[in-house]
């Protein structure tokens, strides 16, 4: 004779079978959308990166940007979609720049602090003075969360983006 088990048993194996599946390919969840080519970075090479973005801009005697992005963020992806426009694509090549995945905002977490980044599409201009110091003592020229898709950021087009980002490489911002 056959035994059935009850209705709600059945609906707990079924939830604890799901919760075993593999989220995806990324260590926080679902593999990014096509097209974000964002890697999430580890706390030493962010340190590595940041060394090397400070060097670079040093050597130029130009500001740095770091952009704050996830895969997740509908605002992070339409500026992603954004950067491809000739102009700002092309404003964003004379920058040293690094773009910093933060996960569900589980990921570099002490930098986020440090900065005061509380959400994201968010851009952060710096001028460091010292490659040894913290990012946090690097003089901050210009912060801007980019709500493109969401919010008050919507009438902004690459174009715009671009000449803003070009008065602060040209030491024309006020």
């Amino acid at each position: 004779m056959t035994r059935m088990l009850p209705p709600f048993l059945l609906l707990v194996l079924a939830l604890v079978a799901l919760a075993c599946e593999p989220a995806g390919d990324a260590p926080n969840g679902p593999s990014p959308p096509t097209g974000y080519d964002v890697p999430f970075l580890g706390e030493a090479e962010l340190k590595d990166e940041l060394d090397g973005l400070c060097t670079r801009a040093r050597a130029t005697g130009r500001p740095l940007l770091i952009e704050f992005s996830a895969a997740w963020c509908s605002d992070c992806r339409r500026l992603h979609q954004m950067k491809q426009a000739p102009a700002l694509a092309s404003e964003l090549a004379a920058w040293p720049r690094l773009v910093v995945n933060v996960g569900r905002f589980d990921r570099h977490r002490s930098l986020l602090a440090a900065l005061g980044v509380e959400s994201i599409a968010h851009w952060e201009i710096l001028a460091p003075t010292h490659c040894a110091e913290p990012v946090a003592a690097w003089p901050s020229l210009a912060k801007r969360t980019l709500e493109v898709s969401s919010g008050a950021a919507r009438h902004l087009s690459p174009e715009d983006l671009a000449g803003w980002l070009a008065k602060f490489r040209l030491g024309d911002a006020d």
